[in-house]
């Protein structure tokens, strides 16, 4: 016989947690499972959250360095410019997005 779910309620508190875990790097599969939810569910919490708070959507360090370093590569790519990105450590790449200096 299939195990009958009942309805369950979550505090503001609780499911502001949930969000502020997945925004900080915590896969859905991981928080779904933790804490006994589905994805879906922790989906709509997430862009509740984002609906209220549009300055939570800003870009993080790392989406914003690499958004840089792809166009970083789409510049690369034009005849007359040559960056050595293959010599190039991650924290070399970020300090030359940063300065803005291929060399």
């Amino acid at each position: 016989m299939a195990k009958h779910r009942t309805h369950r309620t979550h505090s503001i508190a609780f499911k502001r947690q949930v969000v502020q875990e997945y925004l900080a790097g915590e896969t859905l599969h991981g928080l779904a499972r933790r804490h006994d939810l589905s994805r879906t569910l922790i989906r709509i919490w997430v862009d509740k959250y984002e609906a209220a708070n549009p300055e939570s959507t800003e870009e993080n360090d790392a989406t914003r360095t690499l958004r840089a370093f792809w166009a970083k590569i789409e510049e690369a790519k034009k005849p007359d410019t040559m960056i050595r990105w293959d010599r190039c450590t991650c924290a070399e790449v970020k300090h030359r997005l940063d300065t803005g200096r291929p060399e």
